[in-house]
């Protein structure tokens, strides 16, 4: 109470000196009078203007914050959306506090606003730390997807960033969410202002074969569309497949010209794809040094593929010395930014203990997490595993689904132990 008591005292000094200075002109002042008094509508309307410095005013995010708060207490559903905000990002605060805007979040959300409802759930998926804050000692929240994915399912209809969430949240486990993740998507790319985000969500998922449809063509007509939006992702993925004559015929020289725009418009993928082309040389000069300067740059863009690309480049000392330790640390990277080809190569190292001591448990829990995400060669080897009983308890009903999915994505060592012909991927 003290503590509180303090930031209080503090916040309404501060409020009440700048206008003071402003002699005859703070008797005019109607909105800080009518804020004073209790007006919510003012306090939302004046902690606008002191933050974004609007209508003559100073910016003051300090005093925005103090009144946004004043409308929050009122339960006012734009304050708490607000000032949760402002708590996120440190705005007008010395310190972002999470804890306190999840909890001003969950209110706002109660009281309707969909963005907050938006926002609560992402952090309900992460989780929030325990923290001591002005106003009051906030418990640790613990990551809870099923929480997250409720909220989600209920607002997805009525906000498209909600719905990207949740079809985002339902790919991360797919293998769980396949028919509804599917349902979701194939409604969607029927509208006429389909979101580039959730036509690419869907060319992955059939690329995948993850939902038991592996369909290149449709996938590749779906990046169309979100690159005729210049999404620069899907240019750089669409370029991809005009390279390789995936599911589209092969076209080198409009790949480059889509790679090109997406390059320019800051794509971390763009920039690995181009990154590639140094590393091999095919298309560009042989250059496995600039290779690894553009894919540590897409990497601190947060891209998990680029964070695999230097993984590779640290096993085998290719532009960069060869450190095993390294590469195993890239792919961790990776992999917990949700690239499934990065979570395959985690279950290899573990199984091998290259870069860490063996330990085939651990092996076996990457491999299911790339299955989960679609990844052809983590779907073989966690059926096998399951198949055999190898580092899991034997399971081979959940061990044949699995070799399945993946002689259904052209797997031959799958098909083979299950005495099935794959669809040839070529």
């Amino acid at each position: 109470m003290i503590k509180t008591a303090v930031f209080l005292l503090l916040i309404s000094t501060l409020l009440i000196c700048p206008y003071t200075l402003r002699g005859d002109d703070n008797a005019a002042d109607k909105l800080l009078m009518q804020a004073r008094a209790g007006d919510v509508t003012s306090q939302l309307r004046l902690a606008d203007e002191l933050m974004f410095g609007r209508n003559n005013r100073k910016a003051m995010p300090q005093l925005a914050v103090y009144w946004y708060r004043q409308a929050a207490l009122q339960n006012s559903p734009e304050g708490q959306y607000n000032l949760a905000i402002c708590y996120l990002q440190g705005w007008g605060v010395d310190k972002k506090r999470p804890a306190a805007a999840y909890r001003y979040l969950e209110k706002a959300m109660h009281n309707g606003v969909i963005k907050a409802a938006i926002r609560y759930a992402e952090m309900s998926a992460k989780g929030v730390e325990s923290a001591s804050d002005p106003e009051g000692e906030f418990p640790e929240v613990k990551p809870d997807e099923s929480r997250a994915l409720a909220i989600l399912r209920k607002i997805s209809g009525y906000d498209p960033e909600a719905e990207i969430m949740l079809a985002q949240m339902l790919f991360k486990h797919v293998s769980k969410n396949a028919g509804e993740l599917l349902e979701l998507l194939q409604k969607h790319a029927r509208r006429n202002n389909a979101h580039p985000e959730m036509l690419l969500i869907y060319s992955a998922l059939l690329r995948s074969g993850s939902a038991g449809i592996c369909d290149l063509k449709a996938a590749a007509q779906l990046l169309e569309r979100a690159a005729a939006m210049k999404n620069p992702e899907a240019m750089a993925q669409l370029a991809e497949l005009l390279h390789a004559g995936s599911g589209i015929p092969t076209d080198h020289e409009r790949a480059e010209k889509l790679n090109k725009a997406a390059f320019q418009a800051g794509s971390p993928r763009a920039m690995v794809n181009r990154g590639m082309e140094y590393l091999t040389g095919i298309r560009r000069p042989h250059d496995p040094h600039k290779a690894f300067a553009l894919f540590a740059d897409a990497a601190k863009k947060g891209y998990p593929a680029a964070w695999r690309q230097m993984a590779f480049c640290h096993a085998a000392g290719i532009g960069t010395p060869q450190d095993e330790r390294k590469a195993f640390n890239c792919y961790l990277h990776a992999a917990q930014g949700g690239d499934a080809p990065a979570m395959f190569q985690l279950g290899e190292y573990c199984r091998l203990g290259k870069g860490i001591s063996p330990n085939l448990q651990h092996a076996v829990m990457w491999y299911l997490r790339g299955a989960e995400h679609g990844e052809i060669n983590a779907m073989r080897e966690a059926g096998l595993a399951l198949w055999h009983g190898r580092g899991i308890k034997q399971d081979q009903e959940n061990g044949e689904k699995w070799l399945r999915r993946a002689a259904l994505a052209g797997d031959r060592t799958a098909a083979e132990t299950l005495n099935i012909t794959a669809p040839s991927l070529f």
